[in-house]
């Protein structure tokens, strides 16, 4: 199944966008910047294809969360539960 994108549109009037919260000179949040995540969303997305199965996750979550277990030496279920609370991974991995 082809892979949704994660929205980062304009925010809600009177919300705050995560990176407006966030300190630029973080290691993540440089990181987030310097990743060329538009070629490996591309690349990837072009070996899925639309059919039956679960919901897909945006590619880039999925990179980020790989990545993240692997820079910290974290299992999924770890990885998961750092990223519900880490609002730098979470920008890592493309939300805002």
């Amino acid at each position: 199944m082809k892979s949704r994108q994660t929205f980062t549109g304009q925010g809600r009037l009177f919300e705050q966008r995560l990176s407006s919260l966030l300190n630029p000179a973080h290691k993540l949040f440089q990181l987030a910047h310097v990743l060329p995540w538009k070629q490996l969303e591309q690349g990837f997305d072009s070996q899925f294809q639309d059919g039956p199965g679960q919901p897909p996750l945006p590619i880039r979550l999925v990179i980020g969360l790989l990545m993240l277990s692997h820079m910290c030496g974290l299992s999924d279920i770890q990885v998961v539960t750092q990223w519900v609370d880490q609002s730098y991974w979470q920008y890592f991995c493309g939300y805002e």
